[in-house]
């Protein structure tokens, strides 16, 4: 008898340790990114939050720390109603350098008439981007005064990153004036546009400048560009072809973009975690909306056996032009 009221007693109290819940620095960890998600995502209509925070608070239920509830989060964010979002742990972010090393855009001049740059992806290198932006305008500021008579700007393969450096790089090929809007899902709407070099995002009244283009470097209003795109251009990349868009002597070239066109935004949690969620749809200069993969003039599937049939129809499109 004594043995079973003992073990009776230790049932009872294993049951009432596995229903005390997450511990409050856990709960309250993941309240706040249901708060962000409330406020700012952009399908947060097409979601059943309810739905989402009893699978979510269950999955944490014996979580005592923050650590414990990034699996839960991760869960959280694909069952989302897109699929453009990222969920660095603290070391991963506070190390991004090491995850996506910094490359620089590289330039050459093809034949003598053709210019050809190459834009790889940035990602989370924010004090790096000036550096980034200024290798490229050194670039083509040492080719000022050729004969080049067309661009190409090649996306492929860029997944993406930081858009602020990744377009104020192409500054020459846009000059001042807006080059996309923003809208957000209660319709307030951002303005990105050049001004006087700076990349300026206009909103709610205000005027936020980042990152500076050195406005003295010629313009190429006028000059046909190529662009070329893949499966694998994504995000960022994708911003970049989209304010293209809206350019006049503009052509695409390759096979549609990985289709993560939607806007998001980042965000760091306590434990210097950091998260983005959709948070916009962009428009181009002509008044498209993007949610999905942009698709090119000229559809070219790419054998990377066989020669770079994509650069050879743009340098073709360019002589004709």
């Amino acid at each position: 008898m004594k043995h079973t009221l003992i073990l009776i007693s230790f049932i009872t109290c294993a049951l009432f340790s596995n229903a005390q819940g997450p511990s409050n620095e856990a709960k309250k960890y993941v309240d706040n990114v249901f708060r962000i998600i409330e406020k700012n995502y952009y399908y947060i209509d097409r979601i059943n939050i309810k739905l989402l925070k009893d699978k979510c608070y269950a999955l944490i239920s014996n979580a005592k720390t923050t650590k414990e509830t990034y699996p839960a989060i991760d869960t959280l964010l694909k069952d989302l109603f897109d699929h453009h979002h990222i969920f660095l742990r603290p070391e991963q972010f506070s190390n991004s350098s090491k995850i996506w090393p910094l490359k620089f855009p590289s330039v050459e001049v093809i034949n003598k008439s053709v210019g050809y740059i190459k834009i790889p992806p940035i990602a989370n290198q924010y004090n790096q981007w000036q550096l980034w932006i200024d290798s490229l305008q050194n670039s083509l500021g040492r080719l000022e005064g050729s004969t080049i008579k067309g661009w190409i700007i090649d996306l492929r393969g860029n997944y993406g990153g930081d858009l602020p450096p990744m377009i104020t790089s192409l500054y020459p090929f846009f000059g001042d004036g807006i080059i996309y809007t923003l809208q957000d899902r209660k319709n307030n709407l951002e303005t990105y546009s050049f001004s006087s070099g700076y990349y300026a995002i206009k909103k709610r009244r205000k005027v936020y400048k980042a990152v500076r283009y050195n406005n003295q470097i010629k313009t190429e209003l006028n000059i046909p560009v190529a662009i070329l795109i893949d499966i694998k251009t994504a995000s960022a990349a994708e911003m970049v072809a989209i304010a293209f868009k809206g350019r006049a002597k503009t052509i695409f070239l390759g096979e549609p973009t990985a289709g993560l066109t939607i806007s998001t935004r980042g965000f760091k949690l306590s434990d210097n975690a950091f998260f983005t969620i959709a948070n916009g749809k962009f428009y181009d200069l002509k008044g498209n909306s993007y949610e999905n993969s942009i698709t090119p003039d000229i559809f070219i599937k790419q054998d990377s056996i066989k020669m770079d049939e994509t650069k050879e129809k743009a340098i073709e499109w360019l002589r004709r032009q």
